[in-house]
């Protein structure tokens, strides 16, 4: 499964402009559109930062699509919709479950990342649970 986390990292200065210690210093990721199967570059030199509100520290920049950008989107999901269109229920349901077992994989990442753009203790927001639920009878599990 592809890596679906930023694709750059920038390292932040403390406020006063020095550098941070190697313990102070907080990794700031910038994320990219996702666009047809892939991470793009964007049309716009336009991004969103991304703060913790319990201590105003920028914790990720998120491009801001452009209006071409969201025309390429809209194209792509299309073209898409026309291929899953064709899959049968059954091979839509496996890529769907894929997609399940890799956010319940992914659990503490997500939740660390809950917690820390809502301000909440790590800990907490790592404890979300995602639960996956069959239908009664299915053996799969």
């Amino acid at each position: 499964m592809a890596d679906c986390r930023a694709d750059k990292t920038t390292a932040i200065h403390v406020a006063d402009g020095r550098d941070a210690s190697p313990s102070l210093a907080i990794t700031m990721r910038t994320y990219r559109n996702f666009i047809d199967g892939r991470f793009v570059e964007p049309q716009s030199d336009s991004f969103a930062e991304v703060d913790n509100p319990a201590t105003s520290a920028i914790i990720a920049r998120v491009t801001l699509a452009s209006q071409d950008d969201a025309l390429s989107a809209v194209e792509a999901a299309s073209r898409a919709q026309k291929k899953w269109r064709a899959l049968t229920a059954i091979e839509r349901g496996e890529h769907l479950r894929r997609f399940a077992d890799a956010i319940v994989e992914r659990a503490p990442q997500i939740g660390a990342a809950l917690a820390q753009e809502s301000g909440m203790d790590t800990q907490p927001g790592a404890g979300h649970n995602f639960r996956r639920t069959l239908p009664e009878g299915n053996a799969s599990e």
